[in-house]
């Protein structure tokens, strides 16, 4: 009989976790949104990515649809050496599963492509969260009691096992399809779930929104990016949107707009 310990460290042998980022052109409200020229000639994705990459240890791939317009994502990942895969447009939990069967992942940090100012660091706590609870079916943030998904911070991913998402994948629910990890908190009591608590100063203003979805987000976010450059700094963009009272008016219109529940990137 194993010790726990021993146990834990062989459960943590058979982990294989990857980044998977989901992007596609034909957004709802803003097509082309994370190939439009952002910062100094870089997309969305590729600052994004790039981020990612340069902070974190983990493979990374892009998850993106086998439609034509998507040639284009396929044609920046070629030519900047990103993984990818394609799969399905629509059924978006299904690429999920695809693209971690594809890459031998057990597990999957979710992370949306609309997020330009997503933090490492917060992956890095999920990913050191799931090592030390390698029976998790589902990690993410709470922030302001409700899933960081659910906010329009855009700042916060969240980490998945294959098995769970397998699960999700079985039910007939259009809106778990396209939502890929809505069936975990919609349904908490199936799974082993744990919540992580943010500690980010930015929670206290929830009339900020971070995630890009529309024009008027795109010229927010590249606003308060071209003024921050590559380092992302939660005390600079406070600072820099409590000294523009417009951009915050625009996000506070932004957010009674879109909702979150109804579109998918």
């Amino acid at each position: 009989m194993w010790s726990n310990g021993r146990i834990t460290k062989a459960v943590y042998k058979m982990m294989n976790i990857g980044i998977i980022v989901q992007a596609r052109y034909q957004s709802t409200r803003l097509p082309g949104k994370v190939l439009l020229d952002f910062y100094e000639g870089k997309t969305i994705l590729e600052i994004l990515i790039d981020n990612l990459a340069n902070n974190l240890d983990i493979p990374i791939v892009v998850a993106t649809s086998v439609e034509p317009a998507d040639d284009q994502i396929v044609n920046l990942c070629e030519r900047k050496g990103y993984k990818y895969f394609r799969g399905s447009e629509n059924d978006v939990l299904s690429r999920f599963i695809g693209a971690a069967k594809e890459y031998n992942f057990t597990h999957i940090v979710r992370v949306c492509s609309d997020n330009p100012f997503m933090l490492p660091e917060g992956i890095q706590q999920l990913i050191d969260a799931a090592k030390n609870n390698p029976d998790k079916d589902y990690i993410s943030f709470k922030v302001n009691d409700s899933p960081s998904i659910l906010t329009h911070f855009g700042l916060w991913a969240e980490l998945a096992k294959l098995s769970a998402l397998e699960i999700a994948a079985k039910q007939n629910n259009k809106l778990y399809f396209e939502h890929v990890t809505n069936y975990f908190y919609k349904h908490s009591s199936e799974f082993d779930i744990c919540w992580l608590k943010s500690t980010y100063e930015i929670a206290k203003f929830p009339e900020f929104r971070l995630t890009v979805d529309t024009q008027e987000d795109f010229d927010n976010a590249k606003f308060l990016y071209e003024r921050m450059g590559d380092r992302i700094s939660i005390d600079f963009i406070i600072k820099t949107i409590i000294n523009h009272p417009n951009i915050l008016d625009n996000m506070i219109k932004q957010i009674e707009f879109n909702s979150k529940k109804s579109f998918n990137n």
